[in-house]
């Protein structure tokens, strides 16, 4: 579903990783039909790092509630963030999805769940009701 758009990815001559980061997160987010804007970090005017620049960013935003997946508990204090009147929604990818091999193997790239499952993939992500 997605050959020839990873070709002209792969084809060009990219100058920064930002820009080939970018044009990923562009055809993901279009594969997934998610339609948040994106937004740099560094166009927020947010200099402070860690777990202050975190607090800084979702206070810029208006956020309420910070979604956290397993793998990130080690690196961010969600203990803080609560004490800053954040709410901490745990993330977790419990949906198995056909892989082409003999098992499945969890915490792989998106790309991969978009390679196995085409369109389908936003079905995957889905949070269980």
């Amino acid at each position: 579903h997605y050959d020839l758009f990873f070709k002209q990815l792969y084809n060009k001559d990219w100058t920064f990783l930002l820009d080939l980061n970018m044009a990923f997160l562009e055809l993901i987010c279009k594969a997934l039909q998610i339609s948040t804007p994106i937004e740099l970090r560094s166009e927020l005017g947010i200099s402070q790092t860690g777990g202050d620049g975190l607090i800084s960013l979702l206070q810029k935003k208006n956020a309420n509630a910070y979604l956290i997946s397993d793998s990130d508990t080690k690196f961010i204090d969600s203990e803080t963030l609560i004490k800053q009147g954040f709410q901490v929604e745990n993330l977790s990818h419990n949906n198995s999805y056909p892989q082409k091999f003999d098992h499945f193997t969890r915490n792989l790239s998106i790309l991969d769940l978009l390679f196995n499952e085409g369109p389908l993939a936003r079905n995957y992500l889905k949070k269980p009701e």
